[in-house]
């Protein structure tokens, strides 16, 4: 039976089921999910708002610095730029360095492995450090980079590694990674110290010439545990 062959009304009712079965598919697969969607875009962005303006009234909320914690913070700002000595104490830190590691009965190997501006990390797309921060106002801040290889038992070198921020220079500690090696432990210490570059912030007299970065300077502490 072709379609001529059929009835008026018959091609007619079959027409109009036909549309209401497209419309029927098209509202499930196309209606339905876009505005289901529209739906759930309009509550995520009803929330964000929400959390918007809660935090905008409790930034509002907050005090602001009194006279004391001004005072204060500007002091201990002072006290961390008091501590920046010259570049040409870097020889005179890793000698610290070295010396505490044989107070603590370490084996340390220091080298240096970057000298950079302060700044030049966040140029290069990293975030500055707290202490970055701070520093990063003085003119000519260096910062340079230490790879420290010792050789220990695990308690002499968790000693050793938390006093090295006690030596008096600016320094933050990178990674620490230590592995067994019989019958010590192996640990490899990122140590990063601030200085000021010769010249910056009045004259550095006796400046050394630095060892050039990735090259050893030449210390090695011995412990005593044998």
């Amino acid at each position: 039976m072709n379609w001529s062959d059929l009835q008026p009304g018959v091609r007619v009712a079959i027409m109009t089921l036909a549309f209401v079965v497209v419309a029927v598919l098209v509202w499930v697969f196309v209606v339905a999910p876009l505005r289901a969607s529209e739906a759930n875009t309009s509550s995520q962005i009803a929330s964000a708002e929400s959390q918007l303006e809660q935090l905008e009234r409790q930034i509002e909320a907050v005090p602001p610095a009194s006279d004391a914690e001004l005072t204060a913070w500007q002091s201990s700002r002072d006290a961390l730029l008091g501590q920046l000595g010259p570049e040409s104490e870097l020889p005179l830190f890793v000698e610290a360095l070295v010396r505490l590691s044989e107070a603590q009965g370490v084996d340390a190997f220091v080298e240096t492995t970057d000298v950079t501006s302060v700044g030049a990390a966040s140029g290069q797309g990293q975030l500055p450090s707290q202490v970055e921060q701070v520093i990063g106002a003085i003119r000519g801040a260096r910062r340079v980079s230490l790879r420290v290889d010792a050789f220990g038992d695990y308690g002499a070198i968790s000693r050793f590694v938390a006093q090295i921020g006690r030596l008096g220079w600016v320094t933050e500690l990178g990674a620490v990674e230590m592995q067994r090696a019989f019958p010590e432990v192996a640990a490899q210490i990122g140590v990063v110290v601030y200085f000021r570059a010769a010249g910056a912030n009045g004259p550095d007299g006796g400046a050394q010439q630095r060892p050039a970065a990735g090259q050893p300077m030449g210390a090695q502490g011995g412990g005593s545990h044998g």
